[in-house]
C-alpha cells in the first residue's frame, strides 16, 4: 500500500526541487565577481542538471518507483496471464 503511494512521485519531486534550486541559485548567488558565489551558483546549476535527468529518465530500477513498477504489472501496462 505504501509503495503505491510513492509510484511516479520521483519525477514530480525532482521537478519541484529543480525549480527550487534554480530559484536559490538566482536569489542567493548573484554576485559573479565573487569566486565563492560563482562556485555555489555553478554547483546549484549542476544539481539542477541531475534533477532534470531524473525528470527525463525516471528514478531507475533500484528506486522505490522502480520496485513498485516491477512488482505491479498493472502499473507497467503488462497483461496479467492467469493459468490453471
Amino acid at each position: 500500500m505504501i509503495r503505491r503511494a510513492f509510484t511516479n512521485q520521483s519525477r514530480i519531486v525532482a521537478s519541484v526541487m529543480a525549480v527550487y534550486t534554480i530559484a536559490a541559485a538566482l536569489g542567493f548567488h548573484r554576485d559573479f565577481a565573487d569566486p565563492n558565489a560563482m562556485m555555489h551558483f555553478l554547483k546549484n546549476i549542476s544539481i539542477t542538471g541531475g534533477l532534470l535527468q531524473i525528470v527525463a529518465l525516471g528514478a531507475g530500477t533500484l528506486s522505490i518507483d522502480g520496485a513498485a513498477l516491477q512488482s505491479h504489472p498493472r502499473l507497467t501496462g503488462k497483461r496479467i496471464v492467469r493459468r490453471g
